[in-house]
């Protein structure tokens, strides 16, 4: 069997179960074989490992009665976490879970650690190899109370990274929530998780990858020099930012940029509006989307492209008009815009819409 026809055998079989319920079976078995063929197996390869889909909802249903009988009567008392670390200097951690929410934060001891408490029945690896600690963990749906605590999303992971830890650290879940706070590192954190949030505060990293889809990205009071934030169906948010180097990535969702400086800003959406309000930029600022309204406030940089289609372009750039060379268009609507150009002009504006009008002025102060 593949992918496709395990999983249609699998949702027949489930049919006594709610479908929200059958829902969340069904991603979970789809996730373990899109991760298997991810790891050089084939689809048939992997459904080979798994149980009949009959057996898989015998277990389920029988697990998902006696759990809405008994654990959702009585309250989740987890027990003391567990910890897991390498004993050697690593230059590199790989910590993956599934349907947990983690909170990476600073460790008050200078080592590099995993705090979780493993249910009845999962799996979980901790090993170390040349410089590099791995810790993976592997859910299981037949352990006791395990549907409740996994769908309640009360369960919880901390990770905990050294000051001024220069090597690279990804933190992956799935269906949970990512947090870090008040972090100082100088090398790679990459967080990464799904169908749900992350938000990044009082930190500072030297690169930092944050990728989620169907949920926001928040990003407040976070520095360093390069930020790569990407989502889709969801907004992203940056207040009080500093990188040298912001890409911002989503899709259906608006991108808003509040006191946010660095040199090199380039933020992309579409069908959703994009802000940026007294943001300032050394080098280039480039906000592009389509069918959203763009709108700027005191936007400083001395080259500046603001696309977008079928609405308006409005708001202030922080310099004096003689300074930028403009290009402007739009289409059925105003343009307040005067195209101008010239090599003795030090700064460059471009500023593209269709069907909605372009209302942007100069502050006067020169760059």
């Amino acid at each position: 069997m593949n992918k496709a026809e395990f999983l249609s055998a699998l949702e027949q079989a489930l049919l006594a179960l709610r479908p929200e319920d059958r829902q969340q079976a069904l991603d979970y078995y789809a996730e373990m074989i899109e991760d298997g063929v991810e790891n050089g197996a084939s689809e048939e390869e992997v459904v080979a490992t798994f149980d009949a889909p009959g057996q898989i909802a015998a277990q389920l249903c029988a697990e998902y009665g006696m759990m809405q009988s008994t654990a959702r009567a009585r309250e989740y008392e987890p027990e003391q976490p567990r910890e897991y670390a390498p004993t050697g200097e690593v230059h590199t951690a790989a910590i993956q879970l599934r349907d947990v929410r983690v909170r990476v934060v600073p460790s008050p001891d200078g080592r590099l650690r995993v705090r979780f408490t493993p249910l009845e029945g999962e799996q979980v690896t901790a090993q170390e190899a040349d410089g590099v600690f791995q810790f993976i963990h592997r859910p299981s749906l037949f352990s006791t109370n395990g549907w409740f605590v996994i769908f309640s999303g009360r369960r919880e992971a901390v990770v905990e990274l050294p000051r001024g830890f220069a090597g690279t650290v990804c933190v992956k879940t799935t269906n949970s929530g990512i947090d870090a706070a008040d972090l100082a590192l100088e090398g790679e954190l990459q967080l990464v998780t799904s169908n749900s949030g992350i938000c990044v505060q009082r930190c500072r990293i030297e690169t930092l990858r944050a990728k989620t889809s169907n949920s926001v990205i928040f990003l407040t009071d976070a520095e360093g020099a390069v930020c790569e934030a990407v989502t889709k169906n969801a907004h992203i948010d940056a207040e009080r930012c500093a990188f040298s180097r912001l890409i911002g990535q989503t899709k259906n969702g608006s991108m808003n940029l509040t006191d946010t400086h660095g040199d090199i800003c380039d933020c992309t959406t579409s069908n959703a509006s994009m802000t940026a309000t007294y943001c300032r930029f050394t080098e280039d600022c480039q906000l592009r989307t389509s069918n959203g309204k763009i709108r700027v406030e005191a936007l400083e940089a001395p080259d500046i492209v603001l696309e977008t289609s079928n609405v308006s372009i409005k708001g202030t750039v922080q310099g004096a008009e003689d300074d930028y060379a403009v290009t402007s268009r739009t289409s059925n609507a105003g343009n307040k815009l005067r195209d101008t150009s010239g090599a003795d002009r030090p700064c460059r504006l471009r500023a593209i819409t269709s069907n909605g009008k372009i209302d942007l002025c100069f502050a006067g102060k020169t760059l």
